[in-house]
């Protein structure tokens, strides 16, 4: 496989696997073509007389060093089949038509796989020249499809290593026009004098957008091989307009080069930058054309031609698979079409589950659907742009995040991720919470603080967001609370703000449970804008008890006034789940499980933390968990837990200043089982301090009971 093969449709395709200067043909170039018309009535000259003295005089050497060709390839075949070495060694990934030329001409060929994690040539390969009995390297420079060069220093010393082992060398450097305008130090041609057993292919097809016309030449220091070669082969090799191309584009100078490679620099980095938006791993080319990996799209190059556009997929390429890619750099506005349509490829499918309230059931409606589409067969993730939560969870790599998207992403299938939920708040007094970015601690803010920078994480939102939609057939995002909380509309992040950033239609949920369904549903629609209604393709009843025709009038009437259909009634469900914040139910229990061998009190802190801790007590039969807020519900328990908390000090108050402290030390003095964890074994010391502020700032005297 090859690039430029655009004949196989007659659409006219906008083609970025063949890497040719956007530019076009020059002027002068053109003209010369036009000029030399007439002269196709005559054979061409078979030694290519004038197109070699060009040669030569641009490089500043002898004519009998340069033989011509039919492009690049043609000059290749027939040096190899000159020469007919025994044992060639190819760095690998590269072009793919040394190996066919070497083994064509029954040549043993050894691949050699460059160093990851960028496949270049290293000093590794030295001892491999070293050890083994090859008479034959091929090199390509800049390298075809990396676009990465070797370092100057390197290739001498390869040079020089072969040289001595007598390893005749072919160094490819048919792009090497094409790479930016510091890397003239890596040519060879300057040093070919002293290597008479290296031969460096060229091009002159590819600068100046002629691959139609076929032309580029070699040269080597050996005027011997050199006239071999050019007996190989059929004679008349160059055509006449190639060959009267070939002089106008050699002696107009250099400035149509530099023109195009100042623009090249520039147009490269900005494509680099942009494919790297794409979660693609791209490689630092110094070339005219860019090698990058997606794994997320594997048939890329089918994808994009439906929109009319032919990259080159490197499948063909030894050691390479159907992720990697290789793509010309076009034009500006060619450049923009390609991202355009990669911006239509690269994004998962999204739906987004609201509420009418906190505790409706959002949680457990994307839960499900993320079970469903994973079920399906689809490659799902869960999402929560901002989450509020006492509970967390703690990720492999020691990461923060909500507890509501990690066994969403186990109903999904996949492990949890901290993109799943870029922002964590967890509350450390009534007015303040500290914030996880990331799964890291940021800051500690006030309500009011966060509120004015609130703003200013909407691109960890997108970038979290738009870096799971590159790996996802299907992002199930939740929203926080409800969308018509009108107070905060301007600078909401996780409602309608996130549906607005992911393009989501949303599905809001109700809880008839808690009584007042239709008119949490009805009033919650009433309140959006009509932009953001829109989005509303649906609505879920959620937690009903009962027989479900009785509800079928109300819906009917639901669906007349909102134009919304509902698109079901979800029966009540006891489930299980990990709860994330203190207002959980579980939180109520309060009296003594009958028959319980063992009597637990766990102190239910205002800012109470992971305490999901304790649900394994909870699930044992003969033990009984109890959360005590007041003196007069610890009763007498054969265990006291003082759990987490996200404010030490501000919690300590709370249970001095209603007797809680002081009912705990007379269980103790009693002989009753006292356990810290965390915030609440400081609690335990003889003081508290928060010098920092990094909760509320200050020293308190401790319970006393540890030193």
């Amino acid at each position: 496989m090859h690039g430029g093969d655009i004949y196989f449709t007659e659409e006219k395709l906008l083609d970025v696997s063949a890497n040719i200067n956007p530019f076009g043909i020059p002027e002068s170039v053109m003209t010369a073509i036009r000029d030399a018309l007439p002269e196709i009535v005559h054979y061409p000259d078979r030694e290519q007389r004038k197109l070699r003295k060009a040669i030569a005089d641009y490089h500043k050497i002898p004519e009998d060093w340069i033989i011509c060709g039919n492009g690049g390839a043609d000059v290749l075949f027939r040096t190899v089949q000159t020469i007919r070495p025994g044992h060639a060694l190819i760095p690998v990934p590269t072009f793919t038509e040394y190996e066919k030329a070497l083994q064509e001409n029954s040549c043993h060929v050894t691949h050699w796989k460059m160093e990851m994690p960028d496949f270049s040539i290293t000093e590794k390969l030295l001892p491999e020249l070293e050890k083994n009995n090859y008479d034959f390297l091929v090199l390509c420079n800049p390298n075809n499809p990396t676009g990465l060069c070797i370092e100057r220093d390197l290739l001498l010393e390869i040079l020089k290593i072969c040289r001595e082992r007598h390893i005749f060398v072919l160094l490819d450097e048919c792009f090497f026009d094409m790479t930016d305008l510091h890397a003239e130090e890596f040519s060879m041609i300057r040093e070919i004098q002293d290597f008479p057993n290296l031969f460096i292919l060229k091009s002159l097809t590819k600068l100046y957008a002629i691959p139609g016309l076929r032309s580029g030449y070699g040269i080597c220091s050996d005027p011997e091989l050199i006239r071999s070669i050019r007996a190989t082969g059929q004679p008349w090799s160059v055509n006449t307009l190639a060959s009267a191309a070939g002089c106008a584009i050699l002696e107009q100078g250099e400035s149509y080069r530099i023109s195009f490679l100042e623009f090249l620099e520039q147009e490269r980095n900005f494509l680099a930058g942009e494919l790297k938006q794409f979660n693609f791993n791209v490689w630092d080319s110094r070339a005219n054309y860019l090698f990058f990996q997606a794994k997320q799209y594997p048939d890329l190059d089918q994808k994009l031609l439906t929109d009319k556009i032919l990259i080159r997929h490197c499948d063909s390429y030894p050691v390479l698979d159907k992720s990697y890619y290789r793509i010309a750099v076009r034009t500006h506005e060619e450049n923009l079409y390609l991202l355009n349509a990669l911006k239509k490829l690269k994004h998962a499918k999204s739906i987004m589950i609201m509420g009418t309230m906190s505790s409706a059931g959002k949680s457990f409606v994307t839960a499900g659907l993320c079970r469903i589409f994973h079920q399906d067969g689809y490659k799902t993730a869960p999402f929560k742009s901002q989450n509020m939560a006492l509970n967390s969870y703690i990720t492999q790599d020691g990461s923060e995040m909500g507890r509501a998207q990690v066994m969403q992403a186990e109903a999904a299938g996949i492990l949890p991720d901290v993109r799943m939920n870029p922002i964590l708040l967890k509350p450390t007094s009534e007015k303040g919470s500290q914030i996880i970015v990331n799964g890291k601690v940021f800051d500690s803010m006030t309500a009011k603080e966060y509120y004015q920078h609130k703003q200013e994480f909407v691109p960890v939102i997108q970038d979290a967001y738009e870096s799971l939609a590159q790996e996802y057939d299907v992002i199930v995002l939740e929203g926080a609370g409800s969308p018509a909380e009108i107070n905060l509309k301007q600078v909401d992040i996780v409602n309608m703000g996130m549906a607005e950033i992911s393009d989501s239609p949303v599905i809001l949920v109700g809880d008839i449970d808690r009584g007042g369904v239709f008119a949490s549903l009805y009033g919650t629609i009433a309140l959006l804008d009509a932009h953001e209604k829109s989005r509303i393709k649906g609505m879920v009843i959620n937690k009903f008890r009962g027989d479900p025709e009785i509800l079928e009038p109300g819906l009917k009437m639901l669906e007349e006034l909102t134009g919304i259909p509902v698109l079901g009634v979800l029966p009540y469900t006891e489930l299980d789940l990990d709860d994330e914040d203190s207002l959980s139910e579980r939180l109520s229990k309060h009296t003594i499980r009958q028959n319980a061998v063992l009597d637990i009190a766990v102190i239910k802190f205002p800012r109470i933390s992971n305490f999901t801790d304790f649900k394994i007590l909870e699930s044992l039969e003969h033990i009984s968990v109890r959360y005590v807020s007041g003196l007069q519900e610890l009763q007498n328990p054969d265990l006291i837990l003082l759990p987490g908390t996200k404010n030490t000090i501000s919690d300590l108050l709370w249970m001095r200043q209603n007797g809680l402290e002081a009912g705990i030390l007379k269980a103790h003095e009693k002989g009753t089982v006292l356990f810290g964890i965390c915030g609440g074994y400081q609690m335990l010391g003889k003081n508290l301090s928060d010098p920092e502020q990094i909760e509320q700032g200050g020293t308190v005297r401790g319970m006393g009971l540890c030193n």
